[in-house]
């Protein structure tokens, strides 16, 4: 399983159909992003900052990640 990391990178596997689920913090407001995810009935579950830091292993995040 890999997972990929912030909003420009999320964006663009929404786009190619490979996401499983994405991670985001309750904070995350790009409604964009939000209404791509909302519209490929993707599954979101939200995790607080430190979760996704720990996941992320130092990239940075800004608030989303997603399993694919």
């Amino acid at each position: 399983m890999e997972y990929v990391f912030g909003k420009n990178t999320v964006d663009s596997f929404i786009d190619s159909n490979m996401l499983l689920e994405v991670y985001l913090i309750k904070t995350f407001d790009d409604k964009k992003i939000l209404s791509k995810i909302k519209d490929n009935n993707i599954k979101v579950i939200y995790k607080d900052k430190g979760y996704l830091d720990m996941l992320s292993k130092g990239i940075k995040h800004q608030g989303i990640a997603a399993k694919i």
